[in-house]
């Protein structure tokens, strides 16, 4: 019997940081091999980090021709999907892809291509109007496999935990840095993931750095709330019933859909940064950790398995 399948597209570079990478990777985990071959391409690769991938998978970097790569693949398989995780897609990406007789998911997309996927799936956006087959909101977030081990043994939320600060992979406008010096003059603790693709000064930091391999999940399962931009990370937060306090690092964080749940403070752009009103909201989320916090928190997350099942569906 033929099998079926999938190649993944995904943004990898130092200014993304490996959040896309990564979803990805936590979709391909659930996806049934005997059924599906899996081939991986990588936009805007720039060698920042190394890539670990299972060895039955096919990896490109696309500073290969787009339509050289699919036209390298084979092409004798039942069905062809295709997961377009790269951001803002371009029209002439889509119809190369098109062309290949692919069956298109988007991921995270705001692009023009947008209105030529199959299935466009935007859960950190409202409906953007880009595309008539269009999923939103935040059960359709794809987590790493160790949020999907973490939420079996949530911890209850404690002031006696400390504060997680986790601006992701690149933090561009240095919030990490700046977060640190206002909870130390306000005497709190916390503990910082620090981020892996740029240097911060660890000289003056080196006792709050987390240690080794992150595992993010855990910090998060034994901290008392996160501060984070306005990403990926308030629904990691969210769904180990954990607040957040966000502040976003540009423009487009500000559209996110995450930062109308609940449980999120959303302290705005950091170029408006306010340093007392991030005092006053660090002096009200431990106010409010005392509290039950049970009704800010989104409860209908779709497991990896129905999101992948969910998606090659709907296309």
């Amino acid at each position: 019997m033929k099998k079926n399948l999938i190649v993944f597209r995904v943004i990898f570079n130092r200014n993304t940081g490996s959040g896309h990478l990564y979803q990805n990777l936590a979709l391909i985990e659930a996806i049934n091999r005997e059924v599906y071959d899996i081939s991986v391409i990588i936009n805007e690769f720039d060698q920042s980090t190394n890539l670990e991938f299972p060895s039955d998978i096919l990896v490109f970097e696309e500073k290969d021709d787009l339509e050289y790569i699919l036209d390298s693949l084979p092409n004798d398989y039942k069905n062809k999907f295709f997961i377009n995780d790269v951001l803002d897609t371009s029209v002439g990406d889509m119809e190369i892809i098109k062309s290949k007789n692919f069956r298109i998911i988007n991921i995270e997309d705001k692009g023009k291509g947008a209105s030529l996927a199959n299935l466009l799936v935007n859960s950190l956006y409202e409906n953007t109007g880009l595309n008539k087959n269009e999923l939103n909101g935040p059960k359709y977030n794809i987590f790493r496999d160790e949020f999907y081990a973490e939420v079996e043994s949530i911890n209850k939320p404690n002031i006696k935990y400390p504060i997680l600060i986790s601006f992701g992979g690149t933090d561009p406008q240095k919030l990490t840095e700046s977060t640190i010096q206002l909870l130390l003059n306000m005497k709190e603790e916390f503990k910082v993931i620090n981020p892996p693709h740029r240097s911060i000064e660890k000289s003056l930091y080196e006792k709050y750095l987390i240690k080794g391999k992150v595992n993010v999940a855990k910090e998060i399962n034994t901290s008392r709330f996160v501060i984070s931009s306005g990403g990926r990370t308030v629904y990691e937060a969210n769904y180990l019933k954990r607040m957040s306090l966000v502040i976003c690092q540009n423009n487009r964080e500000l559209t996110h859909y995450c930062l109308k749940l609940p449980s999120v403070t959303n302290l705005g752009l950091s170029s408006s940064f306010n340093p007392t009103l991030f005092s006053e909201s660090i002096k009200h989320l431990n106010e409010k950790i005392q509290e039950n916090t049970t009704k800010l928190f989104h409860d209908s997350w779709l497991s990896k398995k129905d999101l992948v099942k969910l998606l090659l569906e709907k296309v």
